[in-house]
């Protein structure tokens, strides 16, 4: 207000002395009065000049508001629908107004589509989403739960898509008139049974079938935060197989752990604790020493309650995973060259259980180390997981292609048994297998396992391929083992684990006791 004052007395003074000037042309004299009036005209001037100003500003306000509800807001190019940020301006907007604790997010994706993307290419396959996106919508637009992503109630947009494939619903929980949990797993079940049951481009015919993460918010959610944390259920869901799963504050701590420990491993690597743990490989017929297998030492130092999986994810995410794993293949040439100047013939494995691993850039570095140590590389045995190799079969087989050209062996971890691994053995032509031998106790409950380690250790000799039993840590299991027609092993009851400087020692150590029993 008091800028406006100004601002008109301001403009008087200025419209004064013309407003004065005029006057003059029609008075010849001079009078106090005539001075009077040119103020007046130059307040009266000045006054229609800010209503003039004003009335500018006001209409401008309009049209910005005008454009700014009916401008087109920015598109997917395959989909046509909405983009994220279209979705979290909604999204904000809404909490805004209704409140955090009565809006849910839902979010979804079709989870076999990726492999549509090898078959036809994705101008193709970009035809298929966008049918899939279209009928979503289509199926979707009279759900009186679900929030409007469009310009007004004349255009019924309710979904948008994410990064990738993933899409995303908002939900008004304001409006439910059931138990919040029973609404938004019927949403659920709603947009899966939308998911068209087929459909078709150039001969290709597919079946969507949806992945879902539910967010339900609180007061301290903002829009981003909700989308995340659907986005977190739905990734959660996809590891665990499950079609739904909802974001638990549990989750936000296991994730704070997980970096933390992600932090902690990459501190420990850089500082150079994380080290080779050598396991011994004997024959229990022979009393021979066959080989070795190279692991990491990383219990005492990360956490010892983490399982061999998870240290591996954690490793993988920090990025230390393959620069541990070279490590682990330095370390097996030195002790290759070490047993070998000890008179020692004994082969040494590293496992890759990652398909992370499966690089070409990998097989040339075992090459330079072989060829720096003068090491045959038929010494050096290559594990990878059952699960690597199936998955990652064309990666697989052009790592397994590049090993043996070099001369390395390849070994089987993990195997199931199943026909499509026994059908991969036959065509890889497959060095050794390894079989975990934890569960062939005694007990009554585990003869079902005994029967099937003895059928796999029988069929896989015929296809004159070497067994090794992992997880031989007592007595007994070394027993059945043997019994069901076991032979070379691994495990607690030969040797947790040795230091690369322990090896020879205990190279000689066991030699001297087997003459002695022999």
């Amino acid at each position: 207000m008091i800028a406006n004052r100004f601002i008109l007395l301001l403009m008087m003074l200025i419209l004064a002395p013309y407003a004065f000037a005029a006057d003059s042309l029609f008075v010849a004299t001079f009078q106090f009065f005539h001075l009077i009036i040119a103020l007046v005209v130059g307040a009266l001037l000045a006054l229609l000049l800010m209503q003039l100003i004003a009335y500018g500003k006001r209409r401008q306000i309009r049209q910005t508001k005008h454009l700014a509800t009916t401008q087109t807001f920015a598109r997917d190019a395959v989909t046509n629908l909405p983009v994220m940020q279209r979705g979290l301006t909604v999204l904000k907007n809404v909490i805004k107004e209704k409140g955090a604790n009565n809006i849910a997010v839902i979010v979804f994706k079709p989870v076999n589509f990726d492999q549509v993307n090898d078959v036809l290419g994705h101008q193709n396959s970009d035809l298929i989403l966008l049918q899939f996106a279209y009928k979503m919508q289509q199926g979707l637009q009279d759900k009186a739960l679900l929030i409007n992503l469009g310009n007004d109630q004349n255009e019924q947009i309710k979904l948008c898509r994410l990064q990738g494939l993933e899409f995303a619903v908002l939900v008004d929980k304001s409006a439910f008139q059931h138990p919040e949990k029973i609404v938004l797993e019927d949403l659920c079940q709603t947009l899966i049974n939308i998911v068209p049951k087929a459909i078709s481009v150039k001969s290709c015919s597919l079946n969507f079938e949806l992945m879902l993460g539910i967010c339900s918010g609180n007061s301290q959610h903002h829009a981003s935060s909700m989308m995340t944390d659907a986005c977190d259920a739905l990734s959660l869901a996809e590891r665990t197989g499950e079609t739904f799963r909802y974001y638990e504050t549990s989750h936000a701590i296991h994730s704070k752990r997980q970096l933390a420990l992600m932090e902690k491993l990459r501190q420990c690597h850089q500082r150079g604790e994380l080290t080779s743990l050598i396991q011994p490989q004997v024959s229990f017929i022979q009393d021979k020493i066959i080989g070795f297998e190279m692991k990491l030492d990383w219990r005492k130092h990360v956490d010892e309650k983490l399982s061999q999986a998870e240290f591996e994810q954690l490793a993988s995410y920090s990025n230390v995973l393959y620069p541990l794993t070279k490590m682990l293949f330095s370390d097996a040439f030195e002790i290759l060259a070490l047993t070998k100047a000890n008179g020692i013939t004994a082969t040494v494995s590293v496992n890759l259980s990652s398909g992370a691993l499966l690089e070409t850039e990998l097989a040339d570095f075992i090459a330079l180390q072989a060829e720096q140590n003068d090491i045959p590389l038929n010494q050096l045995i290559v594990e990878l997981h059952e699960k690597v190799l199936l998955s990652n079969a064309y990666r697989a087989r052009m790592m397994i292609d590049q090993l043996k050209a070099l001369g390395a062996n390849i070994s089987v971890d993990e195997f199931s048994g199943s026909y499509e691994a026994l059908k991969y053995l036959r065509r890889a032509s497959v060095y050794q297998v390894k079989i975990d031998c934890s569960h062939i106790d005694d007990i009554a409950g585990y003869r079902v396992d005994k029967t099937i380690v003895n059928a796999l250790i029988n069929l896989i000799r015929k296809m004159d391929i070497s067994v090794v039993g992992k997880g031989i840590d007592k007595l007994s299991l070394k027993e059945n083992f043997v019994a069901i027609g076991g032979d070379t092993a691994q495990g607690n009851i030969i040797h947790p684990g040795l230091q690369k400087e322990q090896i020879i020692d205990w190279c000689v150590s066991w030699q001297n006791k087997a003459k002695q029993l022999g």
